[in-house]
């Protein structure tokens, strides 16, 4: 498996074992030199991290939590993650990574785009979405202190507005609530909007993306994203702009996971 160098870590947060969290380290290993797996679980291709050496963080917001989604520990642990990873990145004194979820396929030597992630405190996915972003230490500092702040002041306006979106979502029998996407939202619009990136926007005609069962108005779809390879990299026509877009990343959410084998390139 041949592999350029990176200096960016790649990072992984994952309870349990599943075939396709080694699918997705396999994927990211084949461009980026580190990968590191924050887990209760031990993979291969990667350096494992024992996920409760660093739970101190996220131990003290567990004490105010609040949930407001139907969701339960699914939506409690999308949080407690972030002060996993800050927690890992103060007490080894990492500067920046590269977080991704377990579903998704990197196809980029994520270091490549670090003079554009130099303009930023932290990257999101359509201004609300962390799962595929780079993440610097003061950044991350910011947006958990963020969620501690909401969380403590239970009869503050910032918490009062969480909670009626919870509210409404019950009063149309809508499933979810409030997740971490919510908090990153309002933290990208109203606390630090110049400071946060956005990942997939287009740029050089390349993107990161925001997940494959979704056409984001701007691709070919046919339930999924119309994926093309060209040299192993995807590729994805955007009839908007009237042209091929290339795919840094590729997102399988939910039901997809089971096609990251088919959408894999590594050797």
């Amino acid at each position: 498996m041949s592999q350029k160098i990176s200096k960016i870590p790649v990072i992984l947060i994952h309870r349990g074992k599943h075939d396709y969290v080694q699918t997705c380290i396999n994927q990211a290993k084949f461009y980026n030199e580190k990968v590191i797996v924050i887990s209760d679980s031990e993979y291969e291709n990667c350096d494992n991290v024992n996920i409760l050496e660093y739970t101190t963080h996220s131990n003290e917001f567990r004490k105010y939590y609040t949930p407001l989604s139907t969701l339960g520990d699914y939506e409690l642990f999308c949080f407690l993650r972030w002060f996993i990873l800050y927690e890992y990145m103060t007490k080894e004194n990492v500067d920046n990574v590269f977080y991704i979820d377990s579903d998704v396929l990197l196809y980029h030597n994520v270091t490549d785009d670090i003079e554009f992630f130099n303009n930023y405190i932290f990257t999101l996915i359509l201004r609300s979405v962390g799962c595929t972003s780079y993440f610097t230490t003061g950044g991350l500092k910011m947006f958990c202190k963020f969620l501690f702040e909401i969380y403590q002041q239970k009869n503050s306006y910032e918490f009062a507005k969480i909670a009626s979106h919870y509210k409404v979502r019950q009063e149309f029998n809508l499933p979810g609530g409030v997740c971490d996407m919510t908090l990153f939202e309002y933290f990208a619009r109203y606390k630090c909007s110049v400071g946060v990136g956005e990942l997939s926007n287009i740029r050089d005609n390349t993107t990161y993306d925001h997940n494959i069962n979704d056409s984001d108005n701007m691709y070919e779809f046919n339930g999924i994203k119309k994926i093309e390879f060209v040299d192993k990299k995807p590729f994805c026509y955007s009839p908007v702009l009237d042209k091929k877009i290339q795919f840094k990343s590729i997102h399988f959410q939910g039901g997809s996971k089971h096609l990251m084998d088919t959408y894999k390139t590594y050797e």
